[in-house]
């Protein structure tokens, strides 16, 4: 019988109705019986903050583990703790965080996460708070789901919510879309990482890479010709634009070659000293403090001396050189000489678009 496959899109932003106060959740995707990892994030303009709260709502069939476990948990308990991470950067003017909570509150019928300062109020700013775990049941079924956010407090030394409506934020409703793993891709190419396998060859012009060597200005892709991403590890994504939902798979990738590609599946700090390689508008380019998003990959250059300012793609052949239609001539998407260059415009000779050769006459 085939497994039914459950993906998340989550994503909460909040209205900026009054300070300019935002909270937004990244975008996920699960499966049944399986997790991943869920990422809360806040633009906070308002001075003196002591402690932020807000209240998640899952629907039936999506849960948050009990922390140290993988079981359900009783929903009647008062509380129990989940797992959550605090990112302690967060907080600005070097206050670290005092406290923080996750747990389920039979009152509310929701997940309350709750963190502050003791002594001091501050300022924050944007970047991730929290990552939490999120679950789906083995019985979920082929739904759209509705996620909310019941409540959101935001308050300064006496505790004014209520009080003083600038420290306030609300919210929209979130949906969890069933049957694919969600996710946005550019022309020039897009590096991924999922906590659960993916099946790209049923994705019309699709093409997936591992980088199977790095030199000072070239990283080498090698296709993955079945077209499976592995779970939680990176690839590059070719052929693709736009919102795209890609199937998962119980199946693993044949390809057992190199892969310099490194995934993250969760915000990932990156060192001011790394030798760290991001992709953008087509290249890899040399990326030093800030934090990596999740469901992307990155290139680990350290050891490799006399890097260039920019990383450019070529590509290991695989397939045969063909003459280019009248399709492919129209597409805007990138294309590159043999040595792994990007061109405006093709001349006579041999190119590379969309993972492919092909000869202009």
């Amino acid at each position: 019988m085939k497994k039914l496959f459950l993906g998340l899109f989550f994503s909460l932003m909040a209205m900026n109705t009054f300070a300019g106060n935002k909270i937004s959740v990244s975008s996920v995707s699960v499966a049944p019986g399986q997790s991943t990892t869920v990422t809360v994030s806040a633009d906070i303009t308002s001075d003196n903050i002591w402690s932020m709260d807000f209240y998640v709502k899952l629907p039936e069939g999506l849960y948050i583990p009990v922390k140290g476990g993988t079981t359900e948990g009783d929903y009647t308990q008062n509380a129990f703790t989940v797992d959550a991470t605090w990112n302690n950067d967060f907080w600005t003017q070097g206050t670290t965080l005092d406290w923080a909570s996750a747990a389920w509150k039979r009152k509310e019928q929701a997940y309350h996460f709750s963190y502050g300062v003791d002594g001091a109020g501050v300022k924050v700013g944007s970047a991730w708070l929290a990552t939490f775990t999120v679950c789906a049941k083995s019985t979920a079924t082929a739904n759209d789901y509705t996620i909310t956010i019941s409540q959101v407090e935001i308050a300064n030394e006496d505790a004014d919510t209520d009080q003083d409506p600038t420290m306030n934020t609300a919210f929209d409703a979130a949906t969890a879309t069933v049957g694919s793993y969600a996710a946005t891709f550019k022309a020039g190419g897009t590096t991924i990482c999922a906590e659960s396998a993916l099946d790209f060859s049923s994705v019309s012009g699709a093409k997936l890479y591992a980088v199977s060597e790095i030199t000072s200005t070239s990283a080498k892709l090698t296709e993955v010709e079945d077209g499976i991403a592995d779970a939680n590890k990176g690839y590059l994504v070719m052929g693709l634009s736009g919102d795209q939902k890609i199937p998962f798979t119980d199946g693993s990738s044949s390809y057992s070659g190199e892969n310099k590609l490194v995934g993250v599946t969760a915000p990932t700090a990156i060192a001011s000293d790394a030798k760290i390689y991001v992709l953008s508008d087509g290249e890899f380019h040399p990326c030093s403090g800030g934090t990596l998003a999740a469901g992307k990959a990155y290139l680990n250059c350290s050891g490799i001396e006399g890097l260039a300012k920019s990383i450019t793609f070529s590509f290991v052949e695989t397939t045969g050189i063909r003459n280019i239609s009248s399709d492919e001539d129209a597409s805007n998407t990138p294309i590159y000489n043999l040595s792994g260059m990007r061109v405006k415009k093709a001349q006579k000779g041999v190119y590379i678009r969309n993972g492919k050769k092909y000869v202009v006459e």
